[in-house]
């Protein structure tokens, strides 16, 4: 859409408004002022105003809560911000793309999205088929997702046949965000370079005997479901250290986890010291 838009030259900026609590969206959006809060030392300007001459996209629009709903509706309806910490309104010149993989017509009548947004929104709607209605596009999709892994790790990596297989077949019910997910795992667990079969989730691989067999040596682990949770923990921790060169801060980032929880489990299973 962008692309194809008279603002393609401009900016195109995308927020995920379920990945950030209310707080920290809020200042992500509309930035704010130095002392606005406590952590705020310099003026940071927001996304709305970053995206000014192009595209705001706001993945996941459901999740905003009412307050942050209510601010959105005015800056569509007044083509004005105030940052935090400001009463100082600025124009900004932006399109607004919103998505979500909920229904909003039902939240409306449950009272969880604002009926005066959802129509401000709702000027024109392009629903995306599912992930399993389009089955033809998961090969393209694991490119690019592969090909965004090798600029950021240099490295190339390729996905076997069996496992393209299974990747093809799953029926992906969180769409495209868990392919992208299952494949980051993927990444951490697989070896010389090569995306098998046994490196995918336990869902994408089935409950084939051939596919469990490859996560697990015996049916029912010696040292009990504990002992064995933690062994696999200690492998993917040991993945995500060499992955990353060693160094913690990417480690924590390739497994999903804050850094100092990276840090208590490799003090736990006597990995610290390994930083590169």
């Amino acid at each position: 859409i962008h692309r194809r838009s008279p603002r393609r030259k401009g900016p195109f900026i995308v927020v995920n408004c379920a990945a950030l609590p209310d707080p920290l969206l809020e200042a992500e959006l509309f930035g704010y002022e130095a002392g606005a809060f406590t952590d705020a030392r310099e003026r940071r300007i927001g996304k709305f105003e970053a995206a000014h001459g192009g595209t705001l996209f706001l993945d996941e629009v459901a999740s905003m809560s009412p307050l942050l709903q209510q601010k959105l509706l005015r800056v569509l309806e007044e083509r004005m911000v105030e940052r935090l910490g400001s009463h100082q309104p600025i124009p900004v010149d932006l399109r607004i793309v919103a998505a979500t993989n909920r229904d909003l017509k039902a939240m409306v009548r449950m009272g969880a999205f604002r009926e005066d947004l959802y129509y401000r929104l709702n000027v024109l709607t392009l629903r995306i088929p599912s992930l399993r209605e389009r089955r033809s596009d998961i090969p393209l999709l694991v490119e690019h997702f592969l090909r965004r892994h090798a600029l950021q790790t240099g490295q190339m990596l390729q996905v076997s046949p069996e496992a393209m297989s299974l990747l093809e077949a799953y029926s992906w019910p969180g769409n495209v965000r868990e392919l992208e997910n299952a494949l980051e795992r993927a990444t951490i667990l697989c070896q010389k370079g090569v995306i098998r079969p046994q490196d995918l989730p336990p869902e994408v691989q089935g409950s084939s005997p051939s596919a469990q067999e490859l996560l697990f040596e015996e049916e029912l682990p010696a040292e009990g479901l504990k002992g064995a949770l933690e062994r696999y923990e200690e492998h993917l921790l040991r993945r995500a250290l060499e992955r990353s060169g060693g160094n913690h801060t990417q480690a924590a980032a390739l497994l999903k986890i804050h850094r100092t929880t990276l840090i208590e489990k490799l003090r736990k299973y006597g990995l610290l010291g390994r930083e590169g």
